[in-house]
C-alpha cells in the first residue's frame, strides 16, 4: 500500500506542470493572451511557443501513462505480504549433567554375570562329551553314558564354585528390595542354572530359561539400584 502512495506522489508534479499548459491553451483559445503579453511579457513569450507547449505535453503525458502502467503491475503482481516473526524457542537450562552409572551398579553387576555364565555355560554344552543314553545295552554305550555324565558332574562342580555364591548374592539383593526373583535362588543353590542358547527356541521363557529369567531382574531398577515399577 506504502509503495502505491508514493508511486501516486510522484505524479503530483507532472499533473501540475500539464495542468499549467492546459490552462494557458484555454486561455489562449478565450483570446486573453493580450493581456498577459502587455502584463507578463516573458510570461506570455513561453506561453506563445504553441509547438513546444503541444510537445512538452504530449512528454508529460507519456511519463503519466507509463508510471500508471507500472503502478497497475504492482497492484497485480505484488499481493501483500504479511510478515510474521517467529516466535523464539524456549531455553530450557540444565542444573547438571546427569550422574554417570557406577560400574558396579546393581543391573550392571547383574548383565556382566549373566554375559560371563552365559558364555561359560554355552562353551561346555558345545564340547560335551559322550552322550546320553537312556537304558545303556552295550559297552559302547555304557562307556558314552558315563563319558557323559562325568563331563555334566564337572560342569555343575565349576558352576558352584565359580557362581553359585555370585547368583544368590545378587538374586538376595533384588528380593530385598521388592522384586519378585521366583525360584531363582533355590535353583542356584542346588544346581546349575539352565541356559537357553541365544535364537533358540526356548530363549526367554522363564519355566526352562533360569539365566534369561535372572538378566531380566536388571531391567527391574534403575541406575541407583532403585525399583523401577511397570
Amino acid at each position: 500500500m506504502l509503495t502505491i502512495i508514493l508511486g501516486i506522489l510522484t505524479l503530483v508534479p507532472y499533473a501540475i506542470i500539464w495542468f499549467f499548459f492546459a490552462f494557458a491553451e484555454y486561455l489562449d483559445w478565450r483570446g486573453r493572451m493580450e493581456i498577459i503579453q502587455k502584463e507578463h511579457p516573458k510570461v506570455w513569450k513561453l506561453m506563445n511557443d504553441r509547438p513546444f507547449r503541444l510537445v512538452l505535453l504530449l512528454f508529460v503525458f507519456a511519463l503519466l501513462a507509463a508510471d500508471f502502467k507500472e503502478n497497475l503491475k504492482q497492484i497485480e503482481s505484488e499481493p501483500p505480504v504479511v510478515r510474521i516473526s517467529a516466535p523464539q524457542a524456549p531455553v530450557i537450562e540444565v542444573a547438571s549433567m546427569a550422574r554417570a552409572e557406577s560400574p558396579n551398579s546393581l543391573r550392571r553387576r547383574t548383565i556382566k554375570l549373566a554375559d560371563e555364565y552365559y558364555d561359560f555355560k554355552v562353551k561346555r554344552q558345545r564340547g560335551q562329551k559322550g552322550r546320553y543314553v537312556d537304558k545303556p545295552t552295550t559297552d559302547d554305550e555304557q562307556k558314552a553314558r558315563d563319558e557323559w555324565n562325568q563331563y555334566w558332574r564337572e560342569t555343575e562342580d565349576l558352576f558352584f564354585k565359580l557362581y553359585s555364591d555370585r547368583f544368590v548374592q545378587i538374586v538376595r539383593e533384588y528380593s530385598a528390595k521388592g522384586i519378585p526373583t521366583g525360584f531363582l535362588e533355590i535353583s542356584a543353590r542346588q544346581r546349575s542354572l539352565q541356559v537357553i542358547e541365544r535364537g533358540a527356541q526356548y530363549e526367554g521363557v522363564p519355566q526352562v530359561d533360569d539365566l534369561g529369567q535372572f538378566r531380566d531382574l536388571a531391567y527391574r531398577v534403575d541406575a541407583d539400584g532403585n525399583p523401577i515399577n511397570f
